[in-house]
């Protein structure tokens, strides 16, 4: 059966409409007869969840394609682009957002893909295109995120660095290489990404939509440096005193996230949450070190409790009452009065407070039971 291309991307639109049903703070407005000339309508963006003329805080322009092909690919796809539909983008709206839906052949969604052309990406295909002398050029999309805080993460960041790059000579976009082999002394350089309150600071998910970097030259010159895609990993490192049980040392603690999960690390000690925690100990480094460590964790293992004087430590967790309840029981941290955080109790997902002070004195066996602890003599360990 040959489905009509109206519909197709009648369909299309349908379907990227559903997608941003549940942002609150969004409202699209797609055309389904295709009648504009490079772009399919616009998203409506609000500083807030009012919908007024005061809180309006920008309209993004959109392009969409529906497509009954299968993606191939298992992280991103390839679609073809038109240089002039590039060229356009940057002369007249100053960056779009580009979507690809793929359907099948009889119109049920498979997935939806974009593109985010802001002035910087836009540049930089443009130079691709003109070394290899195309007129189309074929380019990677990514899938487009279903949870409402990404796509509003998405739309926001869009237009805060579609302002940030709007009006900057062509020659400050610095492309994929030249930031290292440049000579100009910047005075600063900056990365901004939205964090919303229940997230964990150290972490991947800001980074699922690319951010960008900018320089700040002598003179206030600016420049955008360079397009951050998605990361494998981040981390923090920093000195702690640290307490566990009834020992307390000064140590180097790593706190992040890649894509195997959370993770703390102290010396030859990892500790990594995911939907099964992991608690690893080898010898690492020299004597007092291996020393330091295997009296930290067997003070750890005897108490269940790790005590840190800084809060970039105990940030490390929070929010893993609410992403990591895949199973019975998940930690709780609990913040004293001096600023430092503890692994305090165990607990079902409504259990009562009372409840809790039986778990937690049952702390020290439930860590050796229910984690995956181990330890081992030798001196390799985990890449974290």
């Amino acid at each position: 059966m040959i489905i009509d291309n109206k519909k197709i991307g009648e369909s299309a639109v349908d379907y990227l409409s559903y997608a941003f049903i549940r942002v609150i703070n969004v409202l699209t407005h797609f055309a389904k007869n295709d009648t504009g000339v490079c772009v399919d309508g616009e998203i409506e963006v609000y500083s807030g969840a009012a919908m007024t003329k005061e809180s309006l805080y920008s309209e993004i322009q959109v392009q969409i394609k529906g497509t009954l092909k299968k993606p191939s690919g298992s992280g991103s796809v390839k679609y073809r682009v038109n240089v002039t539909d590039l060229e356009k983008y940057l002369m007249s709206y100053d960056g779009v957002l580009y979507f690809v839906v793929f359907m099948d052949k009889s119109l049920n969604l498979r997935q939806i893909y974009y593109k985010q052309y802001l002035p910087y990406d836009i540049r930089e295909a443009l130079r691709r295109s003109k070394a290899e002398g195309q007129v189309t050029l074929t380019e990677r999309f990514y899938p487009l995120p279903d949870d409402p805080l990404q796509l509003r993460r998405l739309c926001m960041e869009f237009v805060s660095d579609q302002r940030k790059q709007k009006g900057i000579d062509e020659a400050c976009f610095l492309m994929p290489g030249e930031l290292e082999s440049s000579e100009i002394k910047f005075e600063k350089i900056e990365l901004s990404k939205t964090f919303y309150s229940d997230e964990f600071p150290i972490s991947l998910k800001p980074f699922e939509t690319g951010a960008y970097l900018y320089g700040t030259a002598q003179g206030g010159k600016r420049y955008v440096l360079e397009r951050i895609g998605s990361l494998e990993m981040i981390q923090s490192t920093s000195s702690h005193t640290l307490k566990a049980g009834d020992y307390e040392c000064e140590a180097v603690a790593n706190v992040g996230e890649d894509r195997d999960g959370r993770f703390l690390t102290v010396g030859g000690i990892s500790i990594r949450l995911g939907e099964t925690g992991t608690i690893k100990f080898v010898e690492r480094g020299g004597f007092r070190n291996r020393l330091r460590d295997a009296r930290l964790f067997r003070g750890f293992a005897r108490s269940g409790e790790l005590f840190s004087t800084a809060p970039s430590l105990a940030e490390w967790a929070p929010s893993t009452i609410q992403t990591l309840m895949t199973s019975i029981i998940v930690l709780a941290l609990v913040r004293s009065s001096s600023r430092s955080w503890t692994f305090s109790g165990w607990y079902q997902t409504g259990t009562p407070r009372s409840f809790l002070g039986k778990i937690s004195a049952r702390l020290a066996d439930w860590v050796r039971g229910s984690w995956t602890v181990s330890t081992s003599r030798s001196a390799a360990t985990a890449k974290t």
